[in-house]
């Protein structure tokens, strides 16, 4: 059965499958279409998704009630090897992940399609290096803030005194210790009190994208 809807103690959650075997056996099943991959890796999501968050956290709900629930990656990379959720895009989605996952019968595949693309061929199963969360998935690290300029801009930034920017597009790397995601959304914000070098630039600017890339490592940038 699709899109079955299930309420627990006031939550209500709709998942894609309720599965029944010849015994009648009920799984709820969610499933996830996996399209961030490189190399041998693949990670999910590929966007921040709150939805996609609180769906894990009913579905432990659902199993500590006594209900059979799992969720599925389909992993569209027949070359991936392992699998992690995308800590540097929403690392909220990545710790609920990391702390439901023991009590969730869930998989990661990678599949392959063939030229017809009407049914995809799972090649096999993706391994789960938990251990990767432990040590990356927290607020720290490097960012890229990428913005556009459609004019030409002549502007004091600072100590550096007068600058001139041709129209174009702006890439900006800075480093995090602790709080990346605010600091990020910081250098987003027009107004704010100038304190580093972006600041005087970003209010004639149009911001693209703010990229975290979260790392144990010493940020440097």
């Amino acid at each position: 059965r699709r899109e079955y809807t299930v309420k627990l103690h006031g939550t209500s959650s709709r998942f894609d499958l309720l599965l029944t075997n010849d015994k009648g056996d009920e799984f709820l099943l969610e499933v996830k279409s996996c399209t961030l991959f490189s190399k041998t890796g693949a990670m999910f999501p590929d966007a921040i998704t709150e939805r996609g968050r609180k769906h894990l956290l009913h579905l432990k709900e659902l199993q500590n009630e006594g209900y059979h629930t799992g969720v599925l990656f389909l992993v569209q990379w027949d070359q991936a090897q392992w699998f992690l959720p995308d800590y540097h895009t929403d690392l909220e989605f990545a710790k609920t992940f990391k702390e439901v996952a023991p009590s969730l019968d869930w998989k990661a595949v990678a599949v392959a399609w063939d030229e017809t693309f009407t049914m995809p061929t799972v090649t096999h199963e993706c391994s789960y290096p938990s251990s990767i969360l432990d040590t990356e998935a927290h607020d720290s690290g490097v960012y890229v803030m990428v913005m556009h300029l459609d004019h030409d801009l002549d502007l004091e930034i600072g100590s550096k005194g007068m600058m001139h920017f041709k129209p174009g597009y702006y890439m900006y790397v800075g480093s995090a210790k602790t709080n990346l995601t605010k600091r990020i959304e910081r250098h987003k914000r027009k107004r704010k009190k100038m304190h580093w070098h972006l600041d005087y630039f970003r209010g004639h600017c149009a911001m693209i994208a703010g990229l975290p890339i979260r790392t144990s490592g010493r940020p440097q940038a």
